[in-house]
């Protein structure tokens, strides 16, 4: 009959990083304290740590989120640059910015989270990631200073 092996479509193929993978909560929790700039290249790290079969999927919806992104905020530069809406107004605004930032982030927590639960459920070891987290706190503030102002509201 072959060499056929039976294989879940949904199961996680753990590779040499396998020690970094992380619960998901973390990479989502990070967003709010360092930022996407570090929440969505530790979700794409943790995809690749775990051998995510969705990890394609998640890219491009990392890929998506940061052209979304970039395209919201030329279009609210163009806002606030035109005098089309009044300056007391840009503020509330750009949280339709926060609010796709903070969609995005759920979708790949909800992505990865089937990934990491199989992956737990079979033995493998998950790491906690509190220390990133409230290391982000302290060194995103650094960081993101170093960049210009819609660049900071870009990763932030």
């Amino acid at each position: 009959m072959g060499n056929s092996v039976y294989r879940i479509t949904d199961e996680p193929a753990p590779g040499a990083m396998s020690a970094l993978v992380v619960n998901p909560l973390w990479p989502f929790i990070a967003v709010m304290f360092g930022g996407v700039w570090l929440s969505w290249s530790w979700f794409a790290l943790n995809g690749v740590a775990v051998g995510s079969p969705s990890k394609n999927k998640e890219w491009m919806l990392i890929a998506g989120g940061l052209l979304g992104a970039v395209m919201l905020m030329l279009g609210l530069m163009y806002l606030a640059d035109s005098g089309l809406v009044e300056q007391v107004y840009l503020k509330y605004l750009f949280l339709i910015l926060v609010v796709w930032k903070l969609g995005i982030t759920y979708a790949l927590y909800a992505l990865q989270s089937h990934t990491i639960e199989l992956y737990e459920y079979y033995g493998g070891t998950i790491k906690n990631g509190v220390l990133v987290v409230v290391a982000s706190f302290f060194v995103s503030p650094m960081i993101l200073s170093s960049l210009p102002y819609y660049a900071q509201l870009l990763l932030r």
